[in-house]
């Protein structure tokens, strides 16, 4: 085993036993056995996912709602009624990211429509 393979197999390593040490110690805690603890933390994963999901679909309705379909109708968060808050922020990141929003120059938000 040369040193690269060495470093990965430690990186690895790490990467499977520092997300469970928390993990642990949340188990230890609460008297729980890691099953349940790690079932629980499962269900905390996926309704943050979903929360994302939601976040994201709300959003885009928003958008759509004040007609900002076209860049001269762009509007700001602040006119779709769209809170400054992280979660709104994180979800119109993605949506961005996705192109399935677009962002003008001075920061407008729009959802481009497909001409048929």
């Amino acid at each position: 085993m040369n040193r690269m393979d060495l470093i990965y197999a430690i990186a690895f390593i790490a990467t499977i036993i520092i997300p469970l040490v928390p993990l642990a110690i949340f188990t230890a805690e609460r008297g729980m056995d890691i099953i349940t603890a790690m079932a629980y933390v499962a269900d905390i994963l996926v309704a943050t996912f979903l929360g994302g999901v939601i976040a994201e679909r709300y959003y885009l309705k928003r958008l759509k709602k004040v007609k900002a379909i076209s860049p001269e109708n762009a509007v700001t968060r602040e006119e779709a009624k769209i809170d400054p808050g992280p979660i709104a922020t994180q979800a119109l990141k993605g949506l961005v990211k996705r192109k399935k929003v677009k962002v003008t120059g001075d920061g407008r938000y729009y959802v481009p429509c497909e001409e048929e």
